[in-house]
């Protein structure tokens, strides 16, 4: 039996997804681990997050708690701070939500 014209199609569009499901992975977590490492700053994150759609989508709550010595209890407490959702991307983040993570992230 071979698959209708429609099958073909949903089978590429799903092979299509993986495949960019798969990138988005590998570009979300270069970009943890040069924060991590201190390559990158959060700044120069965002930065990257303005600019290119795909970094902008990674989970904020990844980004912050990848900064050398910060961690996850107190990057999610900083967010919170913040008012900036758990679940929000990185790109989300406003300006001023950023300085006031900054300055709990600071003093903590």
């Amino acid at each position: 039996m071979t698959p209708a014209a429609g099958d073909a199609f949903a089978t590429a569009s799903h092979h299509e997804a993986l495949e960019l499901a798969q990138h988005l992975r590998v570009v979300w977590d270069d970009l943890v681990e040069r924060v991590r490492s201190g390559e990158f700053t959060i700044d120069h994150a965002h930065e990257l997050g303005a600019s290119d759609v795909h970094i902008g989508r990674v989970f904020a709550v990844k980004v912050y708690e990848a900064i050398p010595g910060v961690g996850k209890v107190k990057s999610r407490r900083a967010l919170a701070a913040a008012g900036v959702a758990e679940g929000a991307f990185l790109v989300d983040v406003t300006t001023s939500q950023r300085q006031q993570i900054a300055t709990s992230l600071s003093s903590a």
